[in-house]
């Protein structure tokens, strides 16, 4: 049988709560930061009179809503450039998906390498210029997360608000 004494019973407690408490410290602030940034998004929302039904956080950075009762949408992004817009549907005439993108030479074999990917608004009035809403930016993240399945998404679904 194994003999295991105190001190060594101790000291590997101590080293295995030194692997795992960073963990749980960044674990712990991001669920912080989620809640501080959900709050100042429906803080936002209850400002302008909207009440949104769908709502999708990605990168603990950026957030979209929904109200389709109202039809608009809110658009929330944190960090160090940080915006909090809304878009009225009703206003809108086109929805697009925008991307930015640069073929990369590899030897022989050539990549498309995704630079900025954000969702496109066209207004019925001429005069109003486009407005364009980040959803993915190479610049501050080095790999997409599913950016591109997710604006495909919304894209599909405000266009099925402006039909309504």
């Amino acid at each position: 049988m194994f003999d295991i004494d105190a001190s060594t019973l101790f000291v590997s407690i101590l080293f295995v709560i030194a692997i795992i408490a960073p963990f749980v410290y960044h674990g712990l602030k991001s669920k912080r930061h989620q809640k501080t940034q959900m709050e100042n998004f429906q803080s936002f929302a209850k400002s302008i009179g909207v009440t949104p039904a769908k709502i999708e956080n990605w990168r603990n950075q950026y957030l979209l809503g929904l109200d389709p009762n109202s039809k608009i949408l809110i658009y929330f992004r944190s960090g160090s450039n940080p915006e909090q817009t809304f878009i009225n549907l009703e206003e809108v005439h086109k929805i697009n998906i925008y991307e930015k993108s640069r073929v990369v030479e590899l030897g022989v074999e050539k990549r498309n390498v995704l630079d900025y990917l954000g969702i496109q608004f066209n207004f019925k009035d001429n005069y109003k210029p486009e407005k364009l809403i980040e959803v993915y930016d190479a610049e501050l993240f080095s790999g997409q997360d599913g950016e591109t399945v997710l604006a495909k998404k919304w894209v599909e679904l405000l266009k099925s608000q402006l039909n309504n």
